[in-house]
């Protein structure tokens, strides 16, 4: 075992077969119900033909509801825990950084990944086709290199290969060949020295033991991200055996720094977080006149959801400038909206009792859209709970203050016309 990096030593044997698409989370609770359940469930309603893999901190499935862990198991082939793959040497190293650990399950997943040709998409990277992983591994065939990757800068195209592997690539979207002992390397170990010494990372590349790969470069950088360890196993790979890749074009991955529209209505095949950055993905407010719809754009404000733009309030909206819509207009012209905006989602405020006319409106509202675009609203009974399924339901990632959205609601009900009899 001499000739192994120390963190590499005693990893488990990896048994892979055929292609898949491979997932990993850890952390908190809080980022699986905000943003790997919402992302498991458009899965399942894709469609894809393809396999899927996930590593997870076990604390985080255990603590799910039955029907959140039923949708969990009839999206994943193979579900592997972080605990169990975890290598030796690490161990509670990042027991006190929860960002450090959530990048090593990743790398994990990178090096222990179970297919022999891999697709790695992070839960922000949605696929927009059924086909999105067959056609990645496709190209990758074609091209007869080891992986497919995505250039974190629109600038790195133009440079010299020996320039562009010391930059880093974007790891929300990757592919990988499996079977050859480049990616092997990249990914994993390989013996190998070198005497460069003229930064940090160099002294790294350089001590005399085996060239530590993507899981002992994170493991020995220790930083919050995982693109500098995985160009550090890139970087060396390519140096030393020869490791080549193409790249997943700005028409397949589209994200805001290098795409005109990150839309999957433009032709993209992945767009990166959706849920900010594409205009399809339209917030609706659809409740009847009285039931709280003032309340829901102050509320959908504190998410960071709502245009800025004077124009995009009330009525005066329109839905190819405002992510949000919110108005009797709106109220009322949901189907068309959902033909025209297959992944608009929509906001029913609703009354604990309804009189006639708002439950006979309701109902329409629901017959008329999928179950799973709608959302049921009663301001005057939301609790945390409630507050938390909101902000899974819109996806907003980071912006989910329920204390704030309470007092929104809560402002509103005090300021309310009390309520007529039926």
């Amino acid at each position: 075992m001499g000739d192994v990096p120390t963190v590499l030593r005693h990893r488990p044997a990896i048994a892979r077969r055929g292609d898949g698409v491979v997932y990993a989370v850890g952390g908190s609770s809080d980022f699986v119900a905000q943003e790997v359940l919402p992302c498991v469930r458009y899965l399942l309603r894709l469609g894809a033909r393809t396999r899927y893999a996930l590593f997870y901190e076990r604390h985080l499935l255990t603590a799910l509801e039955p029907g959140d862990a039923a949708d969990v198991r009839r999206l994943f082939d193979v579900l592997t825990a972080y605990e169990d793959v975890e290598l030796p040497a690490l161990r509670g190293a990042f027991k006190g950084d929860v960002r450090l650990r959530v990048k090593s399950v990743k790398a994990h997943a990178f090096l222990f990944a179970p297919f022999e040709r891999f697709v790695y998409l992070d839960f922000d990277s949605r696929p927009c086709r059924p086909d999105f992983a067959a056609r990645l591994l496709g190209d990758l065939a074609k091209s007869g290199v080891d992986a497919v990757l995505h250039d974190q800068w629109t600038s790195q195209r133009f440079m010299p290969v020996d320039k562009h592997y010391r930059v880093e690539h974007n790891s929300a979207v990757a592919a990988f060949d499996a079977t050859s002992p480049r990616t092997a390397a990249a990914l994993g170990w390989f013996q190998g020295r070198t005497r460069e010494r003229n930064s940090q990372l160099q002294r790294l590349i350089s001590r005399p033991f085996s060239t530590r790969w993507f899981v002992a470069a994170f493991a020995e950088l220790r930083l919050r991200r995982d693109q500098p360890a995985l160009m550090v196993g890139l970087r060396l790979a390519r140096e030393r055996m020869g490791f080549g890749h193409v790249d997943v074009d700005n028409g397949t991955f589209c994200r805001a720094n290098n795409s005109a529209v990150v839309s999957c209505d433009a032709g993209c095949r992945i767009v990166h977080k959706p849920m900010k950055y594409d205009p399809g993905n339209l917030v609706v407010a659809v409740g009847a006149r009285g039931t709280g719809n003032v309340a829901l754009r102050r509320a959908l404000a504190h998410l960071k959801l709502v245009n800025r733009d004077p124009a995009c309030d009330g009525d005066g909206a329109a839905p190819e400038t405002c992510k949000v819509l919110v108005g009797l207009r709106w109220s009322r012209a949901y189907a068309a909206i959902a033909a025209k905006y297959p992944r608009a989602k929509f906001v029913l405020t609703t009354s604990t009792d309804p009189c006639p006319d708002e439950a006979a409106h309701n109902a329409r509202v629901r017959a008329a859209l999928p179950a799973h675009a709608v959302f049921d609203l009663d301001l005057a009974a939301a609790r945390e709970p409630d507050w938390r399924r909101f902000c899974a339901f819109v996806e907003a990632w980071s912006s989910c203050k329920t204390r704030d959205l309470a007092k929104t609601a809560a402002s509103w009900l005090r300021a309310r016309a009390p309520t007529k009899a039926c």
